[in-house]
């Protein structure tokens, strides 16, 4: 999907407002056609602004559930704070190779390791190694204002049932707001009221998934 360029503008100017990404799972690999963004007078692609780009299914997809392994020399980062578990049921994108390595200007914080299936509890694929899938760096809009980048290629509906990936998600908020001190190691991450994911597909009209406003969440 491309949305039409005078709503594309209101992402152009949060590029460049120093204001805080989290970029979700598909984030990576979306605006279809590419994103008709430029600083200065060149285009600039998802890959550079979040570090990585999805380039494949490195776990099975639909297949093989992931589980997250901090970086041992990043656990002390705040966005991992109180952190003990992370797993979900969506596969690790590989979004790097030789040719586009993982950048430089990235702090990797969880590496990806694909299990032979679905199950939490399930062991590990040993023909498959753990890649990048959270991670955070510094962008650097048309205004010269720096804004923290959190990218993590995990956070499908299901994903969001395990506490490890909500409060990844959750210390990230607080993480580019500056807001470092608020981390807890104990603040409750709990899910409030009914939270039934749908499976995932591209199947819309048998999952029940339709466009809605926001409204119809509240």
């Amino acid at each position: 999907m491309h949305l039409p360029e005078d709503q594309m503008q209101h992402f152009y100017d949060y590029f460049d407002s120093g204001k805080p990404f989290i970029a979700l799972r598909t984030a990576n690999h979306g605006f279809w056609g590419g994103l008709k963004y430029k600083k200065g007078d060149k285009n600039v692609s998802l890959r550079e602004m979040l570090g990585g780009t999805f380039m494949g299914h490195h776990g099975g997809w639909h297949r093989e559930a992931t589980r997250g392994v901090v970086v041992s020399d990043n656990k002390k980062h705040p966005i991992l704070v109180g952190v003990e578990d992370i797993w979900g049921t969506s596969d690790v994108y590989r979004c790097h190779n030789d040719k586009n390595p993982f950048p430089k200007d990235c702090t990797s914080l969880v590496l990806g390791q694909p299990l032979i299936n679905l199950k939490k509890d399930a062991p590990p694929n040993a023909k498959k190694e753990p890649l990048p899938v959270a991670w955070t760096k510094t962008w650097t809009g048309n205004k010269g204002l720096e804004s923290k980048v959190f990218h993590f290629t995990m956070g499908s509906a299901v994903d969001f049932e395990n506490e490890g990936v909500r409060r990844m998600t959750v210390n990230a908020v607080y993480w580019g707001l500056g807001m470092e001190k608020e981390i807890k190691p104990d603040s409750s991450v709990a899910i409030i009221g009914d939270y039934k994911p749908l499976k995932a597909g591209f199947n819309y009209e048998k999952l029940g998934v339709k466009p809605r406003k926001v409204g119809y969440y509240k």
